[in-house]
């Protein structure tokens, strides 16, 4: 079911069906609380019942990353580094012919080979989404995010805290494996070696905010898209509009004149 049919089917019950291009329930308001609705029975499922169904999450298919500057982790080290300077000599290398050849080479490898940060001067370049991870629903203790990994889905990515960053180094099994943590809205890959895309899965607040992202030429959802969302929590959603939100707007009379101005109840006018 989609997100037009579930807000159709709404005001078509607040109106009785006989809904009109005048009335002063806008559709996007009726959008607006089906997510927010939304958003608070996933967190109430997940609470009571410990069950996430698959019909609620998204996918945001191919990311690219990008080399950026890691001076913000680097600065919390009280360390006087310029990494910028690696990553604009690797994104011009191509174009210009001021570096030799040799030059270019050991700053592509840095790149490259996703050498991880050490914090010593000697390298301090992440690999960072090219565009921000949507907000997810709130859950306890964790994010919904479900999957980080590689496009074919086969290799998955440990989501850590950035906090944890700083000891990674120090982990004698597992300094060389890929990490990920997110820094405002961003995903971070530390260890990220030869990938250059990325794959990440979620429950996200507004799956409206994947219409940004593309899906093989296409956006990744539009309003006559399947909504994420089982059918069951349609009649909650409704019944909690109808009796909440939308309970004294509902009562106000459409304008039936087609005139644009509110139209008088029955009883006001025969008086």
């Amino acid at each position: 079911m989609t997100l037009n049919q579930i807000a159709y089917n709404i005001l078509n019950v607040i109106r009785g069906g006989r809904s009109n291009n005048d009335d002063h329930i806008s559709l996007d308001q009726i959008k607006f609380n089906i997510k927010y609705y939304r958003a608070m029975l996933i967190r109430r499922d997940l609470a009571r019942n410990n069950f996430m169904s698959r019909h609620i999450e998204q996918d945001l298919k191919c990311l690219r990353l990008i080399p950026v500057d890691a001076n913000k982790c680097c600065a919390s080290y009280g360390l006087d580094i310029r990494p910028v300077d690696r990553v604009n000599a690797y994104n011009s290398s191509e174009h210009t012919t001021d570096n030799t050849s040799e030059e270019q080479t050991n700053v592509g490898n840095q790149i490259s080979t996703g050498n991880s940060p050490t914090f010593d001067g000697s390298d301090c370049i992440l690999m960072r989404t090219e565009m921000k991870i949507p907000r997810t629903v709130r859950a306890n203790f964790k994010e919904l995010i479900t999957f980080v990994g590689a496009v074919d889905g086969l290799e998955r990515i440990p989501l850590i805290d950035s906090n944890r960053i700083k000891y990674i180094g120090y982990d004698k099994y597992t300094k060389d494996v890929k990490k990920a943590f997110f820094i405002e809205d961003y995903l971070y890959v530390y260890n990220a070696n030869e990938m250059e895309l990325i794959n990440v899965r979620g429950v996200f607040e507004d799956p409206e905010v994947l219409k940004y992202f593309d899906c093989d030429g296409s956006e990744c959802y539009d309003d006559n898209s399947l909504f994420p969302m089982p059918a069951d929590m349609i009649d909650a959603i409704t019944a909690g509009l109808l009796n909440g939100t939308m309970l004294m707007i509902s009562t106000i009379p459409s304008d039936t004149e087609l005139d644009r101005m509110q139209d008088m109840p029955r009883t006001q006018q025969q008086s």
